[in-house]
């Protein structure tokens, strides 16, 4: 297991350059944009996004998770996905032009309509990118992955900064997403070297149908109820205020961007290799997991708790109200960083339809929440939103901890430690926040001073009373900056799969 090992902390650690390379340039160039554009305009891409990301639910059907699961690949199948990916991708944009009259009609927003006329060059060029990431995927070759997505989030984020300063407005955003897309797209067939072929065969597409038409329709369910909160929020309640709990939604999943999907990107690839032994598949599992836990927890849980500070330091006056919507859904976010790769166990077990009969469940109950939310504004949304998880928390964990023999309460007990010292940790952030804003300090050193509490408590606590997870952690971390003695084992697989 020591070459799993060594290759889980190889990918984890080019994921994570890439991540947090990503999210600063995300991040920089929104406060640039946040204080050029309204929260009006960010309204007006996130309704425009929702019908984009609808559609990119369904761009590749599935066959991306299939290629990483599946061991070898012919020439032949690899060419049947590509040009399945590139004949949906196609109709679905035609399908976005078609229907950008009637979404600006259903928002009551007549610039919504040549927006997502523009924003649906972007469904095919993720669709056409689609086959030759999930090869770098499966390959393990996180390196270059890393490449193609910090180069073109570069990109993208250079270019919507320049049109907002040339007083582009709107199309500042438009354009910052149109290029990220189009340069990843470009980039992820330099990095594979995959040249397509027009080879098709119906068969091959037979073999993966089941697999990958239960995830698409479990992918769209859950595309739905993810986006349920923006549709009934732009619909009811308008752009700005949707503009309002986007950045506040946002700023929720820097976290779980930055550490639950890296991990998650490469425990999936890594647990597919581990399918035929169980024990050892649910022992690195949980161990990834407590990995997430380590990172997520504190951070979520701080977060709660300065989240109007931090909101009020770093956004202009006019972002003000999604301080309030931060703390809800602070603690939503702690759930999902620890529920969220559960779906990699159905995958790896090949039980998407499983996972898509959860899934209609899970997806109705929290559809329901937010519409008896909807009357009580913003908050009454995201409250919704945070009651449903907590009552979707515990089934959501039981089915698929079934598949690999794990049991709810060994899972709880291997995170007892990390979430007791994240609550000890709030509490102290709490109490700095109380001193601190009873002094004449201004409310950027009151933040700085709540931050370095909550590091400081935290660090303590978990060395005092978690030891263990502290030195995994700290075994995983040196083996992540380790340098690894050969790459031999990583470029073969590149040259079997060329086409």
């Amino acid at each position: 297991m020591t070459s799993i090992a060594q290759e889980t902390a190889s990918g984890v650690k080019y994921t994570t350059i890439s991540q947090f390379s990503s999210q600063f340039v995300r991040l920089g160039s929104f406060s640039i944009l946040a204080l050029l554009l309204p929260p009006s305009d960010f309204g007006l891409v996130g309704m425009a996004a929702i019908v984009t990301g609808f559609t990119n639910v369904f761009r590749d059907l599935g066959t991306r998770e299939a290629v990483i699961r599946q061991d070898e690949h012919s020439s032949q199948f690899l060419s049947s996905i590509f040009i399945l990916n590139i004949v949906f991708s196609g109709t679905l944009t035609a399908v976005i032009l078609l229907a950008s009259g009637w979404a600006s009609s259903f928002f009551s927003e007549p610039r919504l309509c040549n927006i997502l006329r523009i924003l649906a060059v972007t469904v095919i060029t993720s669709g056409a990118a689609s086959l030759p990431l999930a090869l770098l995927q499966h390959r393990l070759e996180f390196r270059r992955l890393a490449v193609v997505e910090v180069t073109s989030v570069i990109a993208g984020g250079l270019t919507g900064t320049i049109l907002a300063f040339w007083n582009f407005g709107v199309w500042s955003i438009v354009g910052q997403t149109l290029t990220t897309s189009t340069i990843a797209c470009i980039l992820a067939y330099q990095q594979t070297a995959y040249q397509p072929s027009l080879q098709f065969s119906f068969s091959e597409i037979r073999v993966i149908l089941k697999f990958s038409g239960n995830l698409t329709l479990f992918n769209f369910l859950n595309y739905f109820v993810r986006n349920a909160d923006n549709l009934l929020i732009g619909k009811f309640l308008g752009s700005e205020a949707l503009g309002i709990y986007s950045l506040a939604y946002r700023l929720m999943l820097i976290p779980l961007q930055n550490v639950t999907s890296v991990v998650t990107k490469v425990m999936f690839p890594v647990l597919s290799k581990l399918n035929s032994n169980t024990d050892e598949l649910r022992r690195t599992y949980l161990k990834m997991t407590v990995c997430i836990a380590f990172l997520t927890f504190p951070l979520m849980a701080g977060a709660s708790v300065v989240a109007q500070e931090a909101i009020n330091v770093l956004f202009a006056p006019t972002w003000a109200k999604a301080g309030v919507i931060l703390n809800i859904l602070a603690p939503l976010g702690l759930l999902q960083s620890v529920c969220s790769p559960v779906g990699v166990l159905y995958l790896v077990r090949g039980r998407t339809d499983l996972m898509f009969r959860w899934g209609l469940l899970s997806s109705g109950v929290t559809l329901i929440a937010m519409l008896a939310g909807l009357r009580f504004g913003l908050v009454g949304i995201a409250i919704a939103y945070l009651t449903a998880s907590l009552a979707l928390l515990i089934p959501s964990l039981l089915i698929p901890f079934h598949l690999v023999g794990l049991s709810s309460k060994e899972f709880a007990w291997s995170l007892r430690r990390i979430a007791t010292c994240a609550l000890l940790m709030a509490i102290m952030v709490a109490i700095a926040q109380h001193v601190t804003n009873g002094l004449d300090i201004p409310e950027a050193g009151q933040l700085l001073s709540s931050v370095m509490a909550g590091i400081l408590t935290y660090t303590i606590l978990v060395v005092r009373f978690a030891p263990a997870e502290t030195s995994a952690m700290q075994s995983f971390l040196l083996r992540i900056i380790k340098k690894p003695k050969s790459s031999s084992t990583r470029t073969a697989p590149r040259q079997r799969e060329q086409v």
